[in-house]
């Protein structure tokens, strides 16, 4: 019997991104879950109704609006965080808060877009809030500066 190469090597490549989603979305809702427990309200989670972007988290806390990427990685968080948004990831972010915001300005006293650094380990999850100052320009930030 023939083993098919191509099917085994398409096969893993499918359970390796079917691991990597579902860590991805056990990310994004281990950071729901904090924003909430710290009094946030959750307004979308994997949305892309503005500019065809989508977003992971949008959450709120009186009027101030905050739109979440949230980045999942076993690795340490140390590395991850050294390479922080593409440019044109950043950009497409901006203008989807931007025009989220136009929409909703009688709600709306300020919004930023964080990063949420997300490192998976055998024991759970640790997080790290950055402000996005620019796609390389962060500020490490807790749920109680926000």
């Amino acid at each position: 019997m023939d083993f098919n190469w191509k099917r085994h090597r398409a096969a893993s490549i499918d359970r390796q991104s079917g691991q990597h989603l579902s860590l991805g979305r056990r990310g994004e809702s281990y950071v729901a879950g904090r924003f909430r427990a710290a009094g946030f309200c959750l307004l979308s989670k994997n949305g892309r109704q503005y500019a065809g972007v989508e977003h992971d988290l949008i959450v709120r806390k009186e009027r101030r609006y905050y739109f979440v990427e949230v980045k999942t990685r076993s690795t340490h968080i140390e590395e991850a965080t050294s390479k922080l948004l593409a440019w044109r990831q950043y950009q497409r972010l901006r203008c989807a808060a931007e025009l989220y915001c136009n929409e909703h300005l009688d709600l709306i006293d300020e919004f930023a877009i964080l990063l949420a650094y997300v490192h998976a380990t055998n024991d759970g999850f640790r997080l790290q809030l950055f402000r996005l100052e620019g796609p390389q320009e962060a500020i490490l930030i807790d749920f109680e500066q926000l």
